[in-house]
């Protein structure tokens, strides 16, 4: 059972009185007191503090640690490399022999102070407040000190810090101690298991990322297309937690601690960041695959532009918080980059038309994915639509990629939201076509369209439209109402096809480029009979003319054309069938 004493037993009245002096100024709270401490009142109360957090005083530990200097360490790993550092600093003083410690100078001028020990020697130095502590570099080789000194006694009857790695270092052999190179064997030893754990636990972690992420995707119905990626970020991270919590038990020295733990925690957060921007692609996978079994077609859009902009978003957070852990100044950062960024904005005008026209195709709804359309000379089916751009797979199967900020500035012909698909021709038939037989031909071409599954009953035109040169023209002005290209050309071509076969069976004969050449040789007998062959031709012509119109029109002016009434010309019976 061990005592603990009040002081130090160093022995030797100065020390006593220094020691004294120091616990005054302390309670007292005097002014500047981190200047008045002298290099032998560092080191002493560094063994008071230190031998208060052998009994568990963690504050005591924290003013220990505090008169170390760990400027050149990482923030994550301070705590961690000064407390193992202060540890092995005063279980290696307790076996300094008392006459060292008590020649140390009580008050130095200079910044730098050493003394010799039969472990090796100790740097101090001042930092910028004038206080004294353990240099960096016998921090550094504190470890190496401890080894050097912990086959001797102790001085005193005071107990040596022990934490996880001083326990575990005692169940080493001393076959295990030597070093080869850089580290102890043991320490190889145990990098060499820890990186075999590591990817041990890596691959389980990554196979039950895998497993949820099929079996919940499967739950909503949904395949995952690359399920068997999702897994690698999650074993990443699984990894490299493996990895920062064995390092510590290994006691590495501080730079080697250093460098592996930052290594380590660099693969932990790229895992993260990683692991959550494919979070965010697998939800939006099962997203647009729940998308695509809607009506709509606004979330085949707005699922792709909303996955880009997380993922850009987890990114953005995932470099800050990777540089803040990496030791970089955050706040000279985003300062920088909101100078970068406004410098940016102002140069990049073209980039903020482009985010302003992805916003209207989400408010406008000028087009959706699938859409066929066409802008200019680009004509194709919207394949995906972005922030920045906007891509269509042309009929020829290229793909065309073009800045949504042409959608501010041009029009857009949306030809995939149609409600009908018009066709205009003209149907030309020869002179010699006799009229009734054109008007039987005229009105079985209205039937047609009227029989026809896919044409729209309520508004089409067939009519007898011009005299050509070399036919007598007929309008055939018709919509398809069909869901896609086609689907219109079949049944363009199932009314044509019957087009010809009415005209065949009522013996109609469509016209072709002609020219008839007459050649007429008259005698002036002839001539003059020709001349003299009417009179009072202006009369004539007009009774032919009112005894026309009142033969198949009437004297009563007709209505204006109701297509939804059936024929306009009245219908045709069987047997005007037959005598057609």
């Amino acid at each position: 059972m061990r005592t603990r004493h009040s002081f130090f037993p160093l022995g030797g009245l100065t020390f006593r009185l220094a020691f004294l002096g120091l616990t005054f100024l302390a309670f007292t709270g005097a002014p500047a007191l981190a200047q008045d401490v002298g290099p032998r009142d560092m080191v002493l109360a560094f063994r008071e503090d230190m031998a208060k957090a052998v009994d568990g005083d963690e504050e005591a530990l924290d003013r220990a640690v505090a008169r170390l200097d760990l400027g050149d360490f990482t923030p994550g790993d301070r705590e961690r490399l000064g407390r193992s550092a202060a540890a092995n600093l005063y279980n290696t003083l307790l076996r300094v022999e008392n006459r060292v410690i008590s020649k140390l100078s009580l008050a130095e001028t200079k910044d730098k102070y050493s003394f010799t020990t039969a472990y090796g020697a100790f740097l101090l130095s001042k930092d910028d407040e004038g206080a004294w502590r353990f240099a960096q570099k016998t921090v550094v080789k504190a470890r190496e000190l401890y080894d050097k000194a912990r086959g001797d006694p102790i001085r005193g009857d005071e107990s040596e810090y022990r934490d996880s790695t001083t326990v575990l270092r005692e169940w080493i052999p001393d076959w295990l101690r030597g070093s080869v190179f850089l580290l102890q064997n043991w320490q190889w030893i145990g990098l060499f298991g820890l990186i075999v754990l590591g990817l041990i636990v890596g691959t389980f972690s990554r196979l039950i990322a895998f497993g949820v992420a099929r079996r919940v995707a499967r739950s909503r119905g949904v395949e995952l297309k690359k399920e068997r990626r999702i897994g690698r970020p999650f074993g990443l991270v699984a990894m490299a937690g493996i990895w920062m919590a064995g390092m510590p038990f290994l006691d590495l020295p501080p730079t080697t601690y250093t460098v592996l733990m930052l290594a380590a925690r660099f693969v932990m957060m790229v895992g993260v960041v990683w692991s959550l921007c494919t979070i965010v692609g697998w939800i939006s996978e099962v997203l647009e695959d729940l998308a695509q079994q809607t009506d709509t077609r606004i979330d085949d859009i707005l699922v792709p532009m909303v996955r880009k902009a997380a993922k850009l978003f987890v990114i953005a957070l995932g470099i800050v918080w990777i540089a803040d852990n990496m030791g970089m100044n955050i706040a000279s950062l985003l300062a920088g980059l909101g100078i970068g960024g406004l410098a940016l904005a102002l140069a990049s005008r073209d980039t903020v038309e482009n985010f302003f026209g992805a916003i209207a195709i989400l408010a406008d709804h000028p087009f959706q994915v699938g859409d066929w359309i066409k802008m200019g000379s680009i004509e194709g089916t919207v394949e995906a639509v972005g922030f920045r751009s906007t891509r269509v797979r042309t009929f020829y199967d290229s793909v065309i990629s073009f800045p949504n900020a042409m959608l501010i500035r041009t029009e857009v012909d949306n030809l995939g939201i149609r409600r009908y698909r018009r066709f205009k021709a003209t149907v030309g038939v020869t002179y010699d076509t006799p009229p009734d037989r054109l008007e039987a031909f005229l009105e079985g071409m209205r039937e047609l369209i009227r029989r026809h599954p896919y044409t729209r009953k309520d508004y089409y035109h067939v009519y007898l439209n011009s005299f050509g040169p070399n036919s007598l023209d007929i309008l055939l002005y018709v919509f398809w109402s069909c869901p896609d290209w086609a689907t219109e050309l079949r049944e363009r071509q199932r009314l044509l096809l019957d087009i010809v076969r009415l005209a065949d069976r009522l013996e109609v004969q469509f016209a072709f480029p002609t020219r008839t050449v007459h050649l007429v040789q008259e005698s002036q007998e002839n001539a003059a009979d020709a001349s003299a062959g009417l009179k009072k031709p202006e009369a004539k012509g007009k009774k032919l003319a009112r005894d026309i119109v009142e033969e198949f029109t009437g004297n009563k002016r007709p209505p204006p054309v109701d297509l939804t009434a059936g024929p306009s010309y009245g219908e045709i019976d069987a047997d005007d069938a037959a005598d057609g």
